[in-house]
């Protein structure tokens, strides 16, 4: 029984170490990779700009790294964060252990900018 909790953990631990940004695209223009993304956490005002969609991602300490790597991906200029969003979590309590997991995103709008 030992085991089979300890290779419980052990997969848990590994989905958990490769998260994956989702993305939902807002429209269907498609744009080139970029090289550079800008981090903001308001519209800009100043410049004018189309939403190409919403990114999200397990909240971790890579997380805007992610967000911003996946943003190059789809043309993006720059990410407007819009926060942490929490979806609950579990705990998982065995006689020998014990594990939460805390269900949280952060999101963002990835935007680019008209010239």
């Amino acid at each position: 029984m030992k085991k089979i909790i300890l290779m419980f953990f052990l997969v848990l631990a590994i989905f958990r170490c490769t998260p994956s940004v989702d993305f939902m695209r807002y429209n269907e223009e498609i744009y080139p990779p970029t090289s550079i993304i800008e981090v903001i956490r308001n519209k800009p005002v100043e410049r004018d700009f189309v939403e190409i969609g919403e990114l999200s991602v397990e909240s971790e300490e890579d997380a805007i790294l992610l967000l911003k790597e996946k943003a190059k991906e789809i043309g993006a200029d720059a990410i407007i964060i819009l926060g942490v969003k929490s979806e609950g979590g579990f705990l998982l309590t065995t006689p020998h252990a014990s594990f939460y997991s805390d269900e949280s995103y952060i999101t963002a709008i990835a935007i680019k900018y008209k010239n």
